[in-house]
């Protein structure tokens, strides 16, 4: 059996160092999941924001994407 890895100090052998790259993996995915899921529903609200607005009319929809972009201005400091 070779050794694969040093993991804090200890060697670890083929046989251990699979169950253990698993662990971490599925430890990162269940911090990573919620995460991806948020943005992407944080990057639908525009969209439906856009949507509510048109429902409303076209002077409606001209005003909310003017405040849109300058509170997008505003808020990232000039830079856009």
């Amino acid at each position: 059996m070779t050794t694969l890895n040093y993991y804090y100090g200890i060697k670890l052998t083929s046989k251990e160092f699979k169950p253990e790259l698993l662990l971490e993996v599925q430890a990162t995915l269940q911090l990573a999941v919620p995460l991806v899921i948020t943005q992407i529903l944080e990057a639908g609200i525009p969209l439906l924001d856009g949507v509510m607005m048109g429902l409303l009319g076209n002077q409606t929809l001209a005003a909310g994407a003017l405040a849109a972009v300058s509170f997008s201005t505003v808020a990232n400091g000039g830079v856009n």
